[in-house]
């Protein structure tokens, strides 16, 4: 009898671990999804560019973009000149 008294007092000291683990778990846990939940609320999106939040800045940058367009075009058009020319 004194047997089943220490092993039904070594189940009820499991039981109080078990919770404690639990409830240190669940903690963890809520801990982990508040800390993602924040770094997805601090990251930016495609609409939150820095930038570009000045109408004046954004065509500076359009046109500046354009212009590097456009002397990228003449300078392939003229390799390819300066390539078919030897022929």
């Amino acid at each position: 009898m004194i047997c089943l008294n220490k092993e039904f007092f070594q189940f009820i000291e499991n039981i109080s671990q078990q919770r404690k683990a639990d409830k240190l778990r669940d903690k963890i846990q809520t801990q982990r999804e508040k800390r993602r939940l924040e770094e997805k609320l601090l990251t930016k999106g495609l609409a939150d560019s820095d930038s570009d939040d000045d109408a004046g800045k954004w065509v500076e940058k359009t046109k500046r973009l354009a212009e590097q367009k456009v002397l990228a075009e003449k300078r392939v058009n003229f390799k390819l000149n300066s390539i078919t020319s030897w022929n």
